[in-house]
């Protein structure tokens, strides 16, 4: 599931972006997907594991809002 944000970036990230778009035939929001998930695939196992401890924390606090 893909839920949209809001990012601002500055206007030299905005010029990569649109010529990586350009010259990759890709649009600019799977450009970012890519280079997040690369980054993630080069993080240690003890950042991902907190990562996902925390992401596991705020699902249940989610859950108990909303009953």
């Amino acid at each position: 599931m893909k839920k949209k944000i809001t990012l601002t970036f500055t206007d030299e990230l905005i010029d990569i972006l649109s010529y990586l778009s350009t010259i990759l035939h890709k649009n600019q929001n799977q450009i970012l997907e890519d280079a997040f998930w690369e980054w993630w695939d080069r993080q240690d196992k003890e950042l991902k594991n907190s990562i996902d401890e925390i992401l596991k924390i705020t699902k249940k606090v989610r859950n108990i809002k909303n009953n």
